[in-house]
């Protein structure tokens, strides 16, 4: 049924399609290479899945709770399937390198690629893949970046590019697509664009009270 007025289904058609499309996505992801494909259609690639869902906590290993929780807001049901089609080790998480091999080697492969001359991975990305401070990496920059600290045997830098790209029909990567960024002011050691220039508040200082105690003092 539709509404005859503006030619759009119902709220019971609509109803009716959104709980046939939930079923069919049951009866589809029932095997750990579905939701696979699941996710990359979701989150763009599995490197972002994992950091997102998977492994939301950041510990490394995703545990049948973590596989249950992203199931859920997925929409999948199949989770005691696909956990044991994943055979969890003795510990009874899943590392990434389990998970998919492929996206595992080629992270650290790159990781190691950024740290190269003994610098912070923070430090080559700048260099390499972020010279003009744009906190914009497309595909060419990327390639060109590899190929400079040395290249990559897993995998060419076009696909390592797609294996890390964070969201579906995302063309550029930034450095926290791939790696932690815990400090994020020291993306702009001159201040944010509409903060330079504005004088800084100075540290703290103590200061004696009468009674032999500190209080803490801007100046």
């Amino acid at each position: 049924a539709t509404d005859s007025t503006q030619g759009t289904p119902s709220p019971r058609a609509h109803a009716k399609m959104l709980c046939e499309a939930s079923h069919e996505k049951d009866k589809i992801v029932s095997t750990v290479d579905g939701l696979k494909k699941l996710l990359v259609s979701k989150y763009g690639s599995i490197f972002s899945a994992w950091r997102t869902v998977l492994d939301g906590d950041h510990n490394g290993r995703m545990s049948q709770v973590d596989l249950a929780n992203a199931c859920r807001f997925l929409g999948v049901k199949a989770i005691v399937t696909l956990w044991a089609q994943l055979t969890p080790n003795e510990a009874g998480h899943v590392t990434l390198k389990e998970f998919d091999p492929e996206t595992d080697a080629v992270f650290k492969e790159f990781e190691q690629l950024v740290r190269k001359d003994g610098k912070l991975p923070k430090a080559n990305w700048r260099e390499f893949f972020d010279s003009g401070r744009t906190f914009r990496c497309d595909e060419g920059m990327f390639e060109r970046g590899c190929e400079k600290l040395g290249g990559l045997t897993t995998c060419s830098p076009k696909r390592a590019f797609r294996l890390f790209r964070p969201e579906p029909g995302r063309h550029h990567l930034e450095y926290a697509d791939i790696f932690p960024d815990h400090d994020r002011n020291d993306n702009f050691p001159e201040g944010r664009p509409k903060q330079v220039g504005v004088p800084r508040m100075s540290s703290p200082q103590a200061h004696e009270t009468p009674d032999g105690g500190q209080d803490l003092a801007f100046f």
